[in-house]
């Protein structure tokens, strides 16, 4: 694994630890990349604003994807983004609302958005975004957005997926699922692996040198698209059948052990 340029990976049940934080050891991990000219990119449903917040201390070493490609920083400096136009984001809002099986959320660069009538929610969404704002009518909303959630309370947001989203909202939008709470929905072609694109551009790293690790649908694309591509054992089917290699899970720290074998061979 000596031609690795640059590893990618997604946060929860991948990266992280079951409680959301950082695994020690990480940020160590990350200057010794850095000292042997590999790149790390944080790939994340997340929004930015909170990968900010869990990586400040090597902020100016690594790569941050957030809303799941739709915007992409290096240290402070914003190197792509990919806003929803106003008009489909309040749709999406208003339609969620009537639906009323999911709570919408929006996702602005800064903050998440929700509706003054679902505020009951914050504390749960607090786990995934560093700032949750209240609007009075977020079908009004008309700051910039990047992505649209429907955050499912019950867990059960693959099974909404296909009648709710994909059906109606598929063929025009890139619908996929965040973890079983969440359905993202974000402009056609935003997706993780249409972000891994975006690196190999942006840095003139081809994407076969390229290593990636995930455990959910969102994370397919991204997997799909690397040369060295691995699932966590926790993951869930689709990224399991997507990925070339398997590591341990997050608890037991499989993305760190297969850094340390990188830089084992580098060294």
């Amino acid at each position: 694994m000596t031609d690795i340029q640059l590893i990618a990976s997604d946060m929860d049940h991948t990266l992280l630890e079951e409680d959301g934080s950082v695994p020690a050891g990480f940020f160590d991990r990350v200057h010794a990349l850095r000292k042997h000219g590999v790149e790390f990119a944080a790939v994340s449903g997340r929004s930015i604003a909170t990968l900010q917040g869990l990586f400040a201390p090597v902020r100016d070493d690594i790569i941050l994807v957030g809303d799941n490609g739709a915007v992409i920083e290096r240290g402070k400096r914003r190197v792509y983004t990919n806003a929803i136009p106003t008009a489909t984001h309040q749709h999406l809002t208003a339609y969620t609302h009537r639906q009323r099986a999911g709570v919408p959320i929006l996702s602005g660069v800064d903050a998440g958005y929700i509706d003054a009538r679902d505020a009951d929610h914050i504390k749960q969404l607090g786990n995934f975004f560093n700032e949750v704002r209240i609007v009075s009518h977020l079908e009004q909303f008309a700051e910039d957005v990047t992505k649209f959630t429907a955050y499912y309370p019950d867990g059960d947001a693959y099974e909404q997926v296909e009648a709710e989203f994909n059906r109606p909202f598929g063929a025009d939008l890139s619908v996929t699922v965040g973890g079983v709470h969440f359905v993202d929905v974000m402009n056609p072609d935003v997706d993780k692996g249409a972000a891994i694109r975006q690196l190999g551009k942006a840095y003139g790293i081809p994407t076969a040198r390229m290593m990636a690790f995930g455990d959910g649908a969102n994370d397919v694309p991204m997997l799909q698209e690397v040369g060295y591509s691995y699932h966590v054992l926790n993951a869930l089917p689709p990224a399991a059948t997507a990925a070339r290699y398997t590591t341990a899970s997050n608890q037991r720290h499989g993305v760190l052990r297969i850094i340390d074998k990188v830089l084992a061979d580098i060294i």
